[in-house]
C-alpha cells in the first residue's frame, strides 16, 4: 500500500470485494500442484447450489508462459452461469515465482449474485484513492476498449487500472455486463477479445482491458498487431 493507492492484491480484494459474496474460488499452487477450490464465504448463510469446479473453468487463465509477467498482479471478471443461476465473478491475478524455476499465476475470485456495483467502485477508490469521486462512464461507442498502460510496473499504472474499474461499475450500474481485466498479462487472455471474429464468454456485452506497453512487448507480433488496432479503433 502506498499514499496514492495499492496494486491489484488477495488482500485489497478480501477487504472490499468479499462483502455480499456468496461463493469464493481460489487457484494456488502447493508443493508443486496447483489446487483449486470452491466454497462458501459464509457456511451459515443461506442455502444456495455452490458452482462446481468445472463450471468455472473459464475463469482460469489460459496460457503457459508467465515468467515475463512475474511480479504483476490484474483485477478480472464477468457474468456467467453456474449451477443454475447467474454470478458476477470478481477476482484478482497475481503471478508468482514457481517453487524452482518459472512463474504460475494464482487466483482469488468472489461470486456475488448481484451486479458488484459498489465492489468494483471500492476497488477502483482503493486502487487510485487521488481519482475524483463519482460515475466514470466509458464511451458507449465499441465493445471493446483498451486502454494503455504506459507504466513499466505495477505500482505505475495504478491510475489507469483504477479507469477500467470505474467503468466496469458503472456499466454495472446502467444494467450492462462487461468483461474487464485490469492488466492482460498473458497474451491468451487477450486473443480471444481482439481476434476476428472476436470470441467472448456468453452474456457479456462489453469487454474493458487494460494492456501494459512493457509486457506487451513480450507478446507474438500478431497479439500486438490486433491489441494495438483494437486500440487504436475503440
Amino acid at each position: 500500500m502506498t499514499e496514492s493507492g495499492a496494486v491489484p492484491s488477495r488482500e485489497v480484494l478480501d477487504r472490499v470485494a468479499a462483502g455480499g459474496a456468496a461463493f469464493l474460488a481460489e487457484m494456488d499452487r502447493v508443493d508443486g500442484a496447483f489446487r483449486y477450490q470452491v466454497r462458501a464465504v459464509d457456511p451459515s448463510g443461506p442455502a444456495i447450489v455452490a458452482p462446481t469446479r468445472d463450471e468455472l473453468l473459464a475463469l482460469l487463465p489460459p496460457g503457459s508462459r508467465w515468467t515475463d509477467a512475474l511480479g504483476w498482479s490484474s483485477y478480472f471478471g464477468w457474468p456467467l452461469t453456474a449451477a443454475g443461476r447467474h454470478f458476477w465473478a470478481v477476482g484478482v491475478e497475481e503471478v508468482r515465482a514457481g517453487r524452482e524455476r518459472g512463474a504460475f499465476p494464482a487466483l482469488r475470485i468472489y461470486l456475488h449474485t448481484a451486479p458488484p456495483v459498489a465492489p468494483l467502485a471500492s476497488l477502483a477508490a482503493a486502487t487510485d484513492p487521488g481519482a475524483p469521486a463519482g460515475e466514470a462512464a466509458a464511451s458507449e461507442e465499441g465493445a471493446l476498449m483498451v486502454v494503455s498502460l504506459p507504466g513499466t510496473t505495477p505500482l505505475a499504472c495504478l491510475a489507469e487500472q483504477a479507469t477500467i474499474l470505474r467503468w466496469a461499475s458503472a456499466a454495472c450500474a446502467r444494467g450492462g455486463t462487461p468483461l474487464f481485466r485490469t492488466a492482460v498479462l498473458s497474451e491468451d487472455e487477450a486473443l480471444p477479445l481482439v481476434g476476428v471474429p472476436r470470441r467472448t464468454p456468453r452474456g457479456v456485452d462489453r469487454c474493458f482491458l487494460g494492456v501494459s506497453e512493457a509486457l506487451s512487448r513480450t507478446f507474438s507480433a500478431r497479439a500486438r498487431a490486433l491489441l494495438y488496432l483494437r486500440g487504436f479503433w475503440s
